[in-house]
């Protein structure tokens, strides 16, 4: 069981690089912040994982409380991209348009 959780491990792990190429590649804002938090869930992934395989059941309150962040994070970013104030009621304003 440890040797499967270690090869998943070492999947996730070669699984963050097309979405660090993608981040750093990405013509779009909302692309980057995309993958970005896909690159983080990965990492909350692979935290979990190590955890169990350490035996080390605390880092999964470490990788819970940066699943949180993260989420919360992709959240205030793509707001303040798309409204270009955090401070806006979402039911009551439309998003600023950049085009014709």
């Amino acid at each position: 069981m440890t040797l499967v959780m270690g090869a998943a491990l070492i999947a996730l792990l070669v699984g963050l690089v097309p979405l660090m190429i993608r981040t750093a590649g990405a013509t779009m804002f909302a692309d980057r912040v995309l993958a970005a938090s896909l690159a983080a869930s990965k990492v909350v992934l692979m935290v979990a994982l190590a955890s169990h395989l350490l035996g080390q059941p605390r880092l999964v309150d470490l990788a819970l409380a940066f699943a949180l962040t993260n989420w919360a994070v992709s959240v205030a970013v793509m707001k303040l991209s798309t409204y270009a104030t955090l401070q806006t009621d979402l039911s009551t304003r439309t998003p600023h348009a950049d085009g014709p």
